[in-house]
């Protein structure tokens, strides 16, 4: 077996720069074909963790002898300096699966110190590529990303049960902390870790980290926004959240801090997945519906959150009993239609508010005098003047105009607002289309 060349040596105990350690790596084929082994990384990272542990050691006890606040600082950022070359080192120059590994050897340190930063850096390098999949409900299309990241490499046991054993065991240093659940958030986005996820306690200590950090909305936001991610796809851990005692939880923390705006647009994403299970749709109807609501009420301008709050209550109201709760909350069908209004030009909360008024208005007459009363019936007709384009948002339109038909009062409304000239327009653009085509004529035919 081949050794480790002198020269490597030597450039881990002398600080070379990143710049020389590009040309090493990337430019030198004979060490390139080196450092392909995962024995000489694993190597090469061990040297520099021991070395670093090390220091640190050797620098805290100078610090305390000398008793000087300078000289600390100093000790300190020589420290942090050696922390960030190495974990740049490693990110620079390793594959993924040799940054699996040195993510292991970290996590297996218990060096909370170490973890946090090399968490840190995991989460910079990681975090944009695959925070492009969408996964925003059941509605969204995954990118070609997912395949690329999950294939063999972070789909591993070991990885996650280290992950999740080290945030167990960090709760009392909540920087660390926080680095770790940010990581486990950036990693739930690939389905198959979400599996290991739910294998490994990890909704079990977040039940623990959000109870006991209750007045941290940082660790509250970072939390829902995992569960977000965790409901997405499997049935199955949406009904372990809901037997675990989430849903509560999220619910309280909306509660809590109102005026958090990106902690309502995960809150909100994560009672949408958690809606797609029937069990969770009825504790969220009962106890959820209120603060949802006063998220739209509070950050109306806020896209992003307006588009998980409606598809929140989207979802619930295809319960009979949650979209009478809604039809009788105060404000409910009116905040619904100021954000259709409002944002005339967003073709997914068009969308998702067209489709709450279509469940809404669904064998519930009380909830049709309800939206027309409050200016449902133009509003739907203006937005599919403007939305003629979005089949989507068309169909979600003619679906709850169709509802309002049956009744004499809400007919008339709908053909004194120039409804029978937008349907036949609608088929003209929509003739090759079969569903549209069919459920417009026979929105007409309840309109003749």
């Amino acid at each position: 077996m081949e050794t480790i060349p002198s020269e490597i040596a030597a450039s881990i105990s002398c600080y070379v720069c990143l710049e020389d350690m590009k040309n090493l790596c990337l430019v030198n084929r004979q060490w390139r074909r080196i450092f392909d082994s995962t024995h000489y990384w694993r190597t090469l990272f061990c040297i520099l963790f021991s070395a670093n542990s090390q220091t640190k050691k050797r620098q805290n006890s100078r610090g305390k002898e000398e008793a000087d606040e300078d000289n600390a600082k100093q000790q300190q950022k020589y420290y942090s300096t050696r922390i960030e070359w190495k974990r740049k080192f490693i990110f620079y120059a390793a594959n993924p699966k040799q940054q699996v590994e040195f993510l292991l050897i970290v996590l297996r340190s218990k060096d909370h110190f170490q973890i946090q930063h090399i968490m840190e850096y995991f989460v910079d390098i990681y975090f944009k590529p695959i925070e492009k999949i969408d996964h925003a409900h059941n509605y969204g299309n995954t990118k070609p990303q997912q395949k690329q990241l999950s294939d063999g490499v972070f789909n591993r046991k070991d990885l996650i049960n280290e992950l999740v054993s080290a945030l167990g065991s960090s709760t009392s240093d909540v920087d660390t902390m926080l680095w770790i659940m940010k990581c486990i958030r950036i990693l739930s986005r690939l389905d198959c870790v979400c599996l290991l996820l739910s294998e490994v306690d990890a909704i079990d200590i977040m039940h623990t980290i959000m109870t006991q950090y209750r007045s941290l909305p940082e660790v509250q936001e970072w939390a829902a926004a995992t569960m977000w991610n965790l409901a997405y796809t499997y049935n199955g851990i949406r009904q372990q959240i809901g037997s675990k005692g989430i849903i509560p939880l999220i619910i309280d923390a909306m509660t809590l801090y109102p005026q958090n705006a990106s902690l309502q647009e995960q809150s909100c994403g994560a009672l949408w997945n958690f809606s797609v299970y029937e069990e969770n749709t009825a504790i969220i109807g009962e106890n959820g519906m209120d603060v949802i609501i006063a998220s739209l009420v509070n950050h109306p301008d806020y896209i992003p959150l307006v588009e998980n709050a409606a598809g929140a209550l989207r979802s619930l109201a295809t319960i009979p009993s949650n979209a009478s709760r809604l039809g009788n909350k105060n404000d409910g069908i009116k905040v619904l239609l100021a954000a259709m209004k409002r944002h005339t030009k967003v073709t997914t909360i068009q969308e998702q508010v067209a489709a709450v008024l279509w469940n809404l208005t669904s064998h519930n007459e009380e909830n049709d005098l309800r939206v027309s009363e409050q200016g449902g019936i133009e509003t739907l007709v203006h937005a599919l003047k403007l939305q003629m384009n979005h089949e989507n948002v068309v169909g979600q339109i003619c679906g709850a105009l169709y509802n309002l038909s049956f009744f004499e009062q809400t007919k008339q409304v709908i053909i004194q607002n120039g409804g029978i000239r937008l349907i036949n327009q609608v088929l003209e653009h929509y003739k090759s289309n079969e569903a549209i085509t069919t459920n417009f004529k026979n929105l007409l035919a309840k309109l003749s």
